[in-house]
């Protein structure tokens, strides 16, 4: 097997410094097992937001309690529909909820206004929308060839990344590369491009990465073809770079390029974060590696090049702190994997705990608790196994059709939410047997992740967002 070692290098501008807080943040990647973390993303969060697009916790879990298990929305029928709101169209990314309100994307492809609006989060009124850049999402029947070019699959255009926020400012990042930061009441602080700034964007069906924002910092990846192979053509960098939010002053910027061929190369991942042996550590996978670094430098840390090649990457990364894993998934329906890094630098092929092959998704993203792993693959088959061991626990197949949106764990309740494209949502109890509690249907097109708050859900579709509520 060939060696897939990435090569990596460091760029750090002085940033400034400001005492990292030490927060047991309530309901912000707080796990369920008896483990203190020690992050600070900012002291503007509070706790009924929702500050990414898969949550707090950067993995589709909450702690809050009594969600809604039944809800309609079909025809003149409806149930626990507290309101809905008619959107600009149109984009997929996931909405975040910053405390009175609902931030998000949209790109109207008529006239290629890029939108970031703001939305009162108790009546689904809209704040304001603001312009943050005008572009043409470029499709495939635009050009011939793949792997010179970005072109955008029909399920996507350049409103896929989410916002990320606090209660100072959001920032959005869109798939021409254009990043844009606004304060709460839609001023724009700063304005940039990131292939004007660090070269033109080769992924070959879209960029979709979503920012995060820890310490004062928003992060972004950028993970793409490399043109390994091509003649006349330079080796292009996939790379992580970190801004301030309040400047866009780039704070970091660290090379993510490795030896993954052509379309292996592309990653749509976001980093998370969780806390491993007494370090708070940036975990990402793509690009057949999955690697760790310093968020507040941009260090690597650790790495596992080799064992892990696969295809294009779509799934987040997801970890358990308690039990010190990491699970992925290899892309384009490649084994979903459970690796265990101890220390520091290029680790073992036995850190490879094991590998699942069956019903494995390509677009949705896992859920963990302390013990089990629940996914879903893209045609509605539901699996749970064992979060150590591999074991299958159970597999089931749900309402038939097509499933992107990643999964919902609400642990209090217990609940797990499997929501499809065509709005049919269903609620299975998150254990080691399968019970089912509900199944929901809203008529619209589904393709952003479910987000939660203050005990309300929050569904984005192709035309509407919604919010459901007990009546």
């Amino acid at each position: 097997m060939a060696c897939r070692i990435p090569v990596f290098s460091i760029t750090c501008r002085p940033a400034r410094t400001a005492q990292l807080h030490t927060i047991i943040m309530s309901g912000h990647f707080v796990p369920i097992f008896p483990v203190v973390l020690l992050l600070s993303l900012s002291s503007f969060v509070s706790a009924g937001d929702w500050t990414s697009w898969r949550g707090n916790t950067y993995d589709g879990r909450t702690q809050e309690q009594n969600l809604p298990v039944e809800w309609k929305a079909t025809g003149e029928e409806t149930k626990n529909i507290v309101w809905k709101t008619d959107l600009p169209p149109w984009g997929r990314s996931t909405p975040i909820i910053l405390g009175d309100s609902v931030f998000l994307t949209s790109h109207d492809e008529a006239n290629g206004d890029l939108l970031v609006l703001r939305i009162e989060k108790n009546t689904g009124k809209i704040v304001w929308t603001r312009k943050a850049g005008n572009a043409k999402t470029p499709r495939q029947e635009d050009r011939k060839g793949m792997r010179e070019w970005q072109k955008f699959h029909a399920y996507h255009n350049l409103a896929s990344p989410s916002v990320c926020g606090d209660g100072e400012s959001v920032t959005a990042v869109f798939g021409n590369g254009d990043v844009v930061a606004f304060d709460r009441d839609g001023n724009e602080l700063w304005h940039k491009n990131l292939q004007e700034e660090y070269g033109e964007f080769l992924i070959w069906w879209g960029y979709a990465n979503s920012p995060f924002l820890l310490d004062d910092m928003v992060i972004v990846a950028v993970m793409h073809d490399r043109l390994d192979g091509i003649e006349g053509r330079e080796e292009t960098k996939s790379y992580l770079v970190a801004f301030d939010k309040k400047t866009g002053r780039e704070v970091w910027k660290t090379d993510r390029t490795t030896e993954a061929p052509n379309e292996s190369s592309d990653a749509y991942t976001t980093p998370v974060l969780w806390n491993h042996e007494g370090r708070r550590e940036m975990v990402i996978f793509g690009a057949d590696t999955l690697d760790a670094y310093d968020p507040a430098s941009g260090k690597r840390l650790w790495w596992i090049g080799n064992g892990l090649e696969g295809g294009r990457t779509v799934p987040m990364p997801v970890p358990n702190e308690k039990a010190g894993i990491v699970f992925g998934v290899r892309g384009k329906r490649e084994p979903l994997f459970a690796a265990k890094p101890r220390g520091l630098g290029e680790q073992p092929g036995s850190a490879i705990l094991w590998d699942h092959n069956k019903n494995v998704p390509d677009v949705s993203s896992v859920v963990c608790t302390e013990s089990l792993l629940f996914f879903v693959d893209d045609g509605g088959v539901a699996t749970c196994i064992d979060a150590v061991q591999g074991d299958v626990k159970w597999s089931r197949r749900l309402v038939a059709g097509t499933y992107f949106p990643s999964l919902l764990l609400a642990e209090k309740d217990g609940n797990l939410y499997f929501l499809n494209n065509d709005g049919w949502c269903t609620i299975v109890k998150a254990g080691e047997t399968f019970e089912k509690i509900a199944e929901n249907k809203i008529d619209d097109a589904f393709l952003s992740s479910p987000v939660v708050s203050d005990g309300r859900i929050f569904l984005r579709g192709m035309r509407t967002l919604y919010c459901i509520g007990t009546e």
